[in-house]
């Protein structure tokens, strides 16, 4: 059985060969691997075609510089696999993650089959603990990535036809959380390895560690589309979506303020501000919000400069906290 694995690429020269390394020497051998070059400038596009010489299950592709979500979406396109895995290119993988996953789909005859994955800031030797299979209904699954687990479109493997009518949205940032709940929505079953298999490289300057841009507003917006979705099929579990739409407009807002960029997204600003003010009542009686949360919506409507001062007080209140509990 074929596996695609697709891997989209943008400027990561340091970080690309450990990457292809980690995913050719792969103990299960029967791999298409998708390499989309979106436009890289730093000599990525030269490596991949070192490796594509020397590998011929790499099939590489290149396209001018359209996003990680149209070039997660071109690997799609022309994928011939069974089933398909996602590896962002600064990260590795360990050699089994393939074999295993797959192992653990065909056992439990599941369409989505997950693992666990570590943090790193640098690259740390294979090391794989006690790992365990555990097959989980849709209905705890789902509760538990609106809680925040598995809300990555990377440590997965997933048997293709789970995209037939799904793809990345293109254009934005935060799209692993926009399309996974009509992945999820899709499998009566899934199943996660608890054995540590992905490596996701923590570094300066990627999506995720970059300070606030235009396109870290797009959380926002998947947060009301996925709290719509959860409003119209499973309504049990609004307070838990809502408090992820809820928290999003917290973050980036204190962001706007903490970094000094009320004026530079002032229109972003007034619009999660009026957004919060009003919608107040629902989201105060959200269930799944603490007393902190709640005082924060409340100074958020009370103005920016009310605002800035009440975020200072938590920060000073944090800071004697663990000055008295320093042991």
């Amino acid at each position: 059985m074929k596996i695609s694995i697709i891997v989209p690429i943008y400027n990561v020269k340091p970080y690309l060969e450990q990457c292809i390394l980690s995913i050719i020497n792969q103990t299960y051998l029967n791999l298409e691997i998708i390499l989309v070059n979106d436009g890289s400038t730093d000599g990525s596009l030269l490596i991949c075609e070192n490796f594509a010489k020397k590998d011929d299950r790499i099939v590489l592709i290149t396209q001018q510089n359209m996003g990680l979500s149209s070039a997660r979406n071109l690997g799609i396109e022309i994928a011939t696999g069974e089933y398909i895995m996602f590896v962002d290119s600064d990260d590795w993988i360990h050699p089994k993650i393939v074999e295993d996953l797959l192992c653990d789909a065909m056992q439990h005859k599941v369409k989505l089959s997950m693992c666990k994955k570590k943090d790193c800031k640098k690259y740390i030797p294979f090391q794989m603990v006690e790992k365990e299979c555990s097959v989980i209904p849709k209905n705890e699954a789902i509760p538990r990535m609106l809680k925040g687990e598995w809300i990555s479109a990377w440590a997965k493997l997933y048997h293709k036809s789970l995209f037939n009518n799904i793809r990345f949205p293109v254009g934005k940032t935060n799209e692993d959380y926009a399309i996974l709940i009509y992945l999820f929505e899709q499998c009566d079953y899934i199943t996660f390895n608890s054995g540590i298999y992905y490596f996701y490289n923590i570094r300066p300057n990627s999506i995720c560690t970059s300070k606030l841009n235009i396109h870290k507003f797009d959380e926002i917006e998947n947060a009301k589309s996925v709290l719509s979705y959860i409003d119209r099929f499973y309504p049990k579990w609004h307070d838990l979506a809502e408090f992820n739409l809820i928290t999003s407009l917290i973050k980036l807002i204190n962001n706007c303020i903490e970094e000094d960029k009320e004026e530079i997204f002032a229109d972003k600003l007034f619009e999660m501000r009026q957004y919060v003010k009003y919608n107040i009542f629902r989201f105060l009686s959200n269930r799944c919000l603490s007393y902190k949360y709640k005082m924060i919506l409340i100074s958020i409507i009370c103005g920016v400069n009310f605002h800035r001062m009440f975020l200072s007080f938590l920060s000073k209140k944090y800071m004697i906290f663990c000055f008295f509990n320093i042991k």
